[in-house]
């Protein structure tokens, strides 16, 4: 670790003082604070995700769920590492030269290299599906399994390999590239590895890195963005010659037409066709949601990603301590020393693991609901009492003493319901009112009066202990039968012959106007066979207007008794209360 000296000049004499190290302290406890915020939002979010079938369909669902992944292991690996460095530094331990050093060295700048790329490849990823998804390329298309397995399985597996292979140099050769560590970012990183510094093959892996791993990426990103944006100023456009064509077109005909403003820019027209099952404005959340990842990467990781590439491609930016250190130490755990900047950058780059699931969050309500809906699962009995609550109370559980109701054993209750499940496998609220059908017709079956607990004999009310209630209880059976209208043949005869008169009738009439945006469309095609349209269109409605009146003139009732089987009383199963209970 670089020592520093203080010169204090006392008396006439010089002393020189050996500044004691800054603490590790405050550093490190923030670290473990963003590690474990960090760490849990994005778990509880990527459970919520792969375990719902639905949310696990659409693409972009599966490219957030990507994302958080690569923020957990961020914290995972990244934090834990540059924790590590941070107490490595403090206590001295890369000064002695413990073994293994250089190899944990070289993975971590794997690691902090890589995470980065694929954070570049995966917001890229999310902009390229809205922008297509916006031109009318659905890139998940429903029933098509091998497209679909495709898309779920090969997808991810592309995100995942494409950094890992640009970032595998760092790790299995040094003679590609140097490897550093960096105490103001708490982390190790890419450097030159030649001995005269400034020589030409140095620049080719990290122009390489640098060329496919983040402006590749990003280029996506600003295209998938300007195409979005010429989208939309299209649709605006197309909106504005519409409503000047509208305007024009009533203005030279004199017409009172009242004007509607559904010329402006909606969702529906913004958003391209209706390719997605999520309503409108979900959708508008899912823009807004990427507008805020983009925002927030490039707020926070950008900085970060040019300060680990821009050094390292560009000569003489950091000074070579390899000569000027111990002999015994070997040059690749020699620290550098780079600013406050490095420090600043790299707390932003941590915190972006913590705001990418706030934000997905707080703007994604279907994964919203589907992590409160989990959250609220961990507390116990919550389900239980809403189902118990739901279900309907049959006369038994209204007799059942309230100790018997409390069982506390989970095998107590188990026991109880295969006692009682052929017992009350029959058993309903004897309220409940009861349509059945007859050779009579229909027929509605009700409590008469109320049934009193008072009239129970001696043995009923034996019976109510032992959970076996045989209750009797009057019914009434009320006949509730329906009719079917139907036109009849002379009905059907009289509306032929009207059918010419109604049609000649209603040709007179004056075409409707249907809206202003197919007009429109038709003054900016130009086109001359908009009347003749109107008037086909006019007679049909006219036709089905008058079959509509014809069809209300006379009804026949039909007896809904006559198609129905003949069913014995005694064996429509309801009649008799006394059947149901025994």
């Amino acid at each position: 670790m670089e020592k520093k000296y203080t010169l204090i000049i006392e008396n006439g004499s010089l002393h020189l003082i050996q500044d004691d190290p800054p603490s590790s302290a405050l550093p490190s406890a923030f670290l473990v604070i963003v590690f474990t915020i960090g760490l849990c939002l994005n778990v509880f979010l990527v459970f919520s995700v792969s375990t719902c079938p639905s949310l696990r369909r659409k693409t972009f669902n599966l490219l957030l769920l990507q994302l958080c992944c690569a923020c957990a292991l961020e914290c995972l690996v990244n934090m834990t590492s540059s924790l590590t460095i941070l107490m490595a530094l403090d206590m001295g331990i890369l000064e002695s030269g413990v073994k293994g050093a250089v190899t944990f060295c070289r993975v971590n700048a794997m690691f902090s290299q890589g995470i980065a790329l694929l954070e570049g490849v995966l917001v890229a990823a999310i902009a390229a599906e809205r922008a297509l998804l916006m031109k009318g390329v659905q890139v998940e298309q429903v029933g098509k399994p091998k497209f679909d397995a495709a898309v779920r399985w090969g997808l991810p597996l592309l995100v995942w390999v494409y950094p890992l292979i640009l970032v595998l140099p760092i790790g299995v050769t040094s003679r590609v590239v140097g490897v550093r560590p960096f105490a103001n970012r708490y982390s190790c990183g890419i450097v030159r590895c030649s001995a005269p510094v400034g020589q030409p093959q140095d620049l080719v892996y990290p122009s390489i890195l640098g060329a496919l791993g983040y402006i590749i990426p990003w280029a996506i990103t600003v295209a998938s963005i300007c195409s979005m944006a010429c989208h939309v100023s299209s649709v605006k456009r197309r909106q504005r010659q519409l409503e000047e064509a509208s305007r024009q077109r009533h203005s030279q005909r004199n017409s009172s037409y009242l004007h509607s403003s559904s010329f402006g820019s909606t969702w529906s027209q913004v958003l391209g066709p209706t390719n997605s099952s999520l309503p409108l404005w979900e959708e508008a959340r899912c823009y807004l949601l990427l507008v805020a990842i983009i925002v927030t990467y490039l707020v926070l990781v950008v900085p970060h990603v040019f300060t680990i590439s821009v050094p390292s491609s560009c000569p003489g930016m950091f000074v070579d301590h390899s000569e000027t250190g111990s002999s015994d130490l070997p040059p690749e755990l020699t620290p550098i020393f780079t600013g406050a900047f490095d420090l600043v950058c790299t707390w932003g780059r941590y915190h972006f693991t913590i705001l990418t699931p706030i934000l997905i969050f707080t703007i994604h309500k279907e994964i919203r609901k589907k992590c409160e809906h989990l959250f609220c699962c961990c507390f116990h009995g919550n389900i239980v009492n809403s189902i118990d609550e739901s279900q309907p109370v049959s006369i038994t559980s209204q007799h059942v003493a309230k100790g018997q109701n409390n069982i506390n054993s989970e095998t107590g209750k188990k026991n109880e319901r295969k006692r009682n499940k052929e017992k009350y496998v029959r058993m309903a609220d004897y309220r409940t009112p009861v349509l059945f059908a007859t050779s009579e017709g229909l027929h509605l079956r009700l409590v008469e009066g109320k049934f009193s607990e008072n009239g129970l004999s001696a043995s009923g009310r034996s019976l109510v202990n032992n959970k076996a209630l045989i209750a009797e209880p009057s019914f009434l059976c009320e006949f509730c039968d329906i009719g079917i209208l139907t036109p009849t043949p002379i009905e059907i005869a009289a509306r032929d012959t009207n059918y010419e008169t109604s049609a000649k009738r209603i040709s007179n009439k004056q075409p409707p106007i249907f809206g202003e945006e197919s007009v429109a469309e038709q003054d900016l095609r130009i086109s001359e066979s908009l009347n003749s349209e109107y008037e086909k269109s006019s007679n049909k409605v006219g036709l089905r207007e008058e079959v509509f009146a014809n069809n209300n003139v006379n009804r026949k009732v039909v007896r809904f008794a006559q198609a129905v089987n003949e069913i014995p009383l005694t064996e429509s199963g309801v009649w008799s209360a006394t059947e149901d209970h025994t």
